[in-house]
């Protein structure tokens, strides 16, 4: 069975109703799913194996804009020095400011900036209020900022396994162990990753 439910958070962020599609079905039951729900933006998730249901999606109207990878690495501690250039801590109120512009100017490759039916000034609000919301402590888990030399690098956040995601701003290229620290979000969080493609109409 296939079913369209409200996005609310994103609709009120684009000013548009926008719907999560998922379930089984052919390519008719999922275009008698998009009529019944009506005009939007629409956007389903799928494991990559599942080549028929894309089929039946991207019949009804769908596209793939994004896939992505699965790659796990579990959480270990790390020895910190004197001489590492990377601090990376949980996001402190003085650092809502810079990190949800970071947000907004960061991201080129999400699923909103590639998809070209999307605004790129859509996209880049969702990022940036997406961050607020974790800022203010609406939803997520954990948020986490580095800092090279006082200045706001990444930002990397945790809310589900499937929506981790890291915004760099500025080169953090070349940095060994200390880069891993900026991946890993420090020793108190686990990074995982896992294999979907994402499609929108």
């Amino acid at each position: 069975m296939i079913a369209c439910q409200r996005d609310d958070w994103l609709s009120a962020v684009t000013g548009h109703s926008c719907h999560r599609v998922s379930g089984e079905g052919d390519s008719a039951s999922v275009s008698a799913a998009l009529a019944e729900a009506g005009d939007g933006f629409f956007f389903a998730k799928s494991p990559v194996t599942a080549v028929a249901s894309m089929k039946y999606f991207t019949d009804a109207g769908f596209f793939l804009v994004d896939t992505n990878i699965t790659l796990e690495m579990p959480a270990v501690a790390s020895v910190r020095t004197a001489s590492s250039v990377i601090s990376v801590f949980p996001v402190r109120p003085v650092d809502h400011d810079a990190v949800q512009k970071m947000a907004e100017t960061s991201f080129i490759y999400s699923r909103f900036h590639l998809d070209p039916l999307f605004l790129n000034v859509l996209a880049n609000r969702v990022k940036r209020e997406w961050v607020r919301s974790y800022c203010e402590g609406r939803r997520g888990d954990k948020l986490f900022v580095a800092e090279r030399g006082g200045l706001s690098l990444a930002l990397t956040y945790a809310f589900r396994p499937d929506n981790y995601l890291i915004g760099v701003s500025g080169s953090v290229t070349g940095l060994g162990p200390d880069g891993a620290t900026l991946l890993s979000g420090g020793e108190d969080t686990q990074v995982l990753f896992h294999s979907v493609a994402e499609l929108t109409r």
